[in-house]
């Protein structure tokens, strides 16, 4: 992160703090809904995922678990965090959506974000990142 770390007040939880909060997930309680087309699928969300280290890492405790590959929804108000979840979501190969918006506001108004490997499922094939710009396009306002 280099000069961005402190950024508008922005901290990145370290690494072990992650995996420890993500540990205390009730993966029991935790029961598949509707993903579009990606069919049934535990939701995780984080309303500030900033890198989205909480996403990835709950995705990969689940997976450890036995449980579906989840569907991951980051949101959050930077630019170059949403860029930086939707580019790791991506790489580590994880089903989901950023978006790029101001979680606390009930309006919405102008959003923007990523679908996150949309084009692999259900079927392997290359990681792919789409861009939208409506908040239709995501499975979070539906």
């Amino acid at each position: 992160m280099g000069n961005f770390t402190g950024y508008r007040g922005q901290f990145f939880t370290p690494e072990a703090l992650v995996d420890i909060t993500t540990e205390q997930m009730k993966i029991d309680d935790m029961n598949p809904s509707s993903c579009g087309a990606f069919g049934e699928r535990i939701k995780v969300s984080d309303s500030a995922c900033g890198s989205a280290r909480f996403l990835m890492s709950a995705h990969s405790y689940l997976i450890s678990k036995g449980k579906s590959q989840p569907y991951l929804i980051g949101e959050d108000l930077d630019h170059i965090c949403v860029k930086m979840a939707a580019v790791n979501m991506c790489v580590h190969g994880c089903f989901g959506e950023v978006i790029c918006h101001d979680s606390l506001l009930q309006d919405q108004g102008k959003l923007w974000g990523y679908k996150i490997n949309e084009g692999r499922y259900p079927f392997p094939g290359l990681p792919t990142i789409r861009r939208f710009e409506s908040a239709s396009a995501f499975i979070l306002f539906s």
